[in-house]
């Protein structure tokens, strides 16, 4: 990144090779778009070219990437925000389930799945960065601007909301 920084715009491709991927499942999970979220991993990028300036390098670089990322994604959905709330269009959007993944996974990952939906948006996103993402507390804590206890908390939190969710779900299954 610091040669980006230094105008060397060609070192962009090797982050983007290495963190692109990365991105586009931090958005999937997010916006479960999948045009969507390969058109946010775009403007990640554009950002990180048009803010380089920006990059100081005193932390981790993915640090900073995941910050610009939540950037891009709350962006977005204030742009889209149409009176509703993000968790209501979230639903709508993924209560049309594709047949051929539903008749190809497990009922029990069915629920989860369907579990993950249903939790507040913020919680999904700890749980993504977290789980998905494998990063550390201290990093969440970096990119959401909270103390590490606080972000421990939270995931704690949202843990046990899925996990109620969950069995929710899976008594309705067995009625």
């Amino acid at each position: 990144m610091f040669a980006v920084k230094a105008g060397d715009l060609d070192k962009l491709g090797i982050l983007f090779e290495r963190h692109h991927l990365k991105m586009y499942n931090y958005f999937l999970k997010a916006t479960y778009q999948p045009q969507t979220s390969e058109d946010l991993v775009q403007e990640v990028f554009f950002r990180l070219m048009k803010f380089r300036h920006t990059y100081r390098g005193d932390g981790l670089f993915t640090t900073w990437l995941y910050r610009v990322a939540q950037n891009v994604l709350y962006d977005h959905v204030r742009k889209k925000k149409t009176g509703t709330s993000i968790d209501d269009v979230v639903e709508q959007m993924t209560s049309e389930v594709n047949v051929q993944e539903d008749y190809e996974l497990s009922e029990d990952v069915k629920i989860l799945e369907k579990a993950f939906r249903r939790l507040k948006e913020s919680d999904r996103e700890l749980l993504t960065l977290k789980r998905y993402h494998e990063m550390k507390y201290d990093e969440i804590a970096k990119i959401k601007n909270l103390a590490v206890g606080t972000i421990k908390s939270k995931i704690h939190h949202a843990l046990k909301n899925l996990k109620a969710i969950y069995i929710e779900l899976s008594d309705e299954a067995k009625l």
